[in-house]
């Protein structure tokens, strides 16, 4: 395949190593020169050619290596700008266009009768080089016209990626991809002040952590989230919890809420009422009947 990916931020770049990592011809344009980072990404992919500067203008191609399709890796308010300049830069009006936005739906990329469509890559890039055997675990958000759709979905099976073909709201699919990754972050985050508070420095206690949690999405991954929760809240253990927040309270009072509302939510979504009810009267100030 021979596919065009517009913007080489850390999102644009990482896809277009993945997809030349298996096979497929990428050309990866951007606005400005690329930057130190950028260039030494794409150090071990030779099957990416680089082109940028403004305007967009692409030199006509020789038969059977054509694009077959345009990925827009920009930010959501450049993508309707770029895919204009799409239309004018001598792209084939046949090419599918798609973005790669979490929050705006696929018509985001209309600009006329050419298919357009959101191939949308469920995944956190906090660098632009990140290790090909990371990248191949993305799952894909896929919807858009039938020809965008087909197009992608040739794409993505070539590289053997995973997909889900679907056309969520994008608001509230966008917010469960933020609850997803950056609460994952936060919790971590949470996570190792407590592990500092109770003695163990947060270099030492992130191989602990990230124990925890790739266990959990681990099993998550076959069973579910809700089959993965474990401790306190699953034995529906009322004293070990107000055990815990009162240590919480008392050497990071900052967490205090989180860790609260954290067991006191996932008590109502276990179905743990009682418990839940338990905690509450405890919250609101009725500490001494559940000691």
């Amino acid at each position: 395949m021979n596919v065009l990916i517009l913007g080489a931020g850390r999102v644009g770049t990482n896809l277009a190593r993945l997809f030349a990592a298996n096979g497929v011809d990428v050309t990866l344009w951007n606005a400005w020169a690329l930057d130190e980072p950028t260039q030494a990404a794409l150090e071990d992919s030779p099957r990416v050619n680089v082109l940028s500067g403004r305007p967009l203008t692409l030199a006509p191609q020789e038969p059977g290596e054509e694009w077959e399709l345009a990925l827009l890796a920009v930010s959501d308010d450049a993508i309707p700008v770029v895919a204009r300049e799409l239309d004018a830069s001598g792209l084939a009006p046949a090419v599918p266009v798609l973005h790669c936005s979490g929050s705006l739906a696929a018509e985001r990329a209309r600009t006329g009768k050419r298919p357009v469509g959101r191939l949308h890559p469920a995944f956190a890039f906090p660098s632009p080089g990140l290790p090909l055997s990371t990248l191949s675990r993305i799952c894909f958000l896929l919807e858009g016209d039938a020809a965008a759709t087909a197009g992608a979905t040739r794409l993505l099976s070539a590289c053997g990626l995973r997909f889900v073909a679907a056309s969520p709201d994008p608001v509230l699919y966008h917010a469960a991809c933020v609850t997803a990754a950056n609460f994952s972050a936060l919790l971590g985050i949470a996570a190792g002040r407590l592990m500092e508070s109770a003695g163990i420095p947060e270099g030492e206690a992130r191989p602990l952590l990230t124990s925890l949690m790739g266990g959990v999405l681990e099993h998550a991954a076959g069973e579910g989230f809700a089959a993965s929760v474990s401790g306190p809240v699953l034995r529906n253990d009322l004293q070990t919890i107000l055990s815990e927040a009162r240590a919480v309270g008392r050497e990071a009072p900052d967490l205090f809420p989180l860790f609260l509302e954290g067991n006191l939510t996932l008590a109502r979504i276990l179905g743990r009422d009682e418990l839940a009810d338990s905690l509450t009267r405890w919250i609101e100030g009725d500490e001494e009947s559940e000691d």
